[in-house]
């Protein structure tokens, strides 16, 4: 195997590795923004039923 061609691979394997990185991050905002959201929708219900 040359050089130029391992290189290549390795480049191609860390592109597969930070993509799935931001792929978890994603998710993970995705998560904490409906999290977010319910608190608040929760929130609004509370304070406006005179509870």
């Amino acid at each position: 195997m040359k050089i130029e061609n391992l290189t290549e691979i390795m480049g191609m394997i860390d592109e597969k590795k930070s993509g799935r990185e931001d792929l978890h991050r994603l998710s993970l905002l995705d998560a904490t923004l409906k999290r977010r959201i319910r608190h608040k929708a929760d929130y609004f219900l509370i304070s406006y039923s005179g509870v």
